[in-house]
């Protein structure tokens, strides 16, 4: 892989701080997952048309914005309501982190293990219903891709 200093895990501010994220308390796949959305290689609408695939770039989940990775976990009108009617109140507007990258890895290492491991489900969560929705024409059903989350997570030790 080349270094990129535009990319969070190169940068100074980043340095070291891979090991809070792998040690996480959530599974290797999940792991797995935040890497790539952290590092923009998550197949979103955007990055499919970035590789030569001729897709409508639009999110398909509200159709106001482009489907990034930004757009996806923070922007679209469905992340906000997720974030806003979940365990951790992310603040969806007025970031000062200027990609999804920076904003995350900034969030999770706020947190210890064990909340690392929900934010990281969370978002894991909000990517698999987008497919859902894009795949099989399901409803957004927050509450329960919140409590699927926290399941994931151990439960009900990180509600109290």
């Amino acid at each position: 892989m080349r270094h990129d200093p535009r990319c969070p895990a190169f940068s100074a501010e980043f340095d070291g701080r891979w090991d809070k994220i792998w040690s996480a308390m959530t599974q290797p796949k999940v792991k797995h997952f935040c890497w790539r959305a952290i590092h923009d290689s998550l197949p979103t609408r955007v990055n499919l048309y970035k590789r030569g695939m001729e897709v409508d770039v639009y999110c398909p989940c509200c159709g106001n914005e482009y489907e990034t990775v930004m757009h996806l976990f923070l922007d679209c009108d469905v992340a906000r309501e997720f974030w806003l009617k979940g365990l951790f109140r992310v603040q969806t507007e007025d970031r000062s982190r200027r990609d999804f990258g920076d904003w995350c890895v900034a969030e999770l290492v706020k947190l210890d293990d064990e909340k690392r491991g929900l934010l990281m489900n969370l978002l894991c969560s909000l990517w698999h219903n987008g497919n859902k929705w894009v795949f099989e024409g399901r409803r957004w059903d927050i509450i329960n891709m919140i409590n699927r989350a926290v399941e994931l997570t151990g439960g009900a030790s990180l509600l109290a």
